[in-house]
């Protein structure tokens, strides 16, 4: 459960796992969602969607090593 304070960002990958839930409280919770490209998402293609990490220099390679 990710809990926050009124005014808080957060900022998730599309391939996050989420869920609904009611809102059980007297105050509206407000959502803005966005779709936000890479430079490079022509070459990146589909690829992107299926490697978490496509778009990240330098993290990608750590989290390959970690899997491995």
């Amino acid at each position: 459960m990710v809990t926050a304070r009124a005014g808080d960002l957060m900022v998730a990958h599309h391939a996050l796992m989420r869920g609904a839930c009611p809102n059980k409280s007297a105050d509206a919770r407000l959502v803005v969602i966005m779709w936000l490209k890479h430079v490079d998402v022509k070459v990146l293609g589909a690829d992107a969607y299926l490697d978490i990490w496509k778009e990240w220099d330098g993290v990608r390679e750590v989290a390959v090593g970690v899997a491995a």
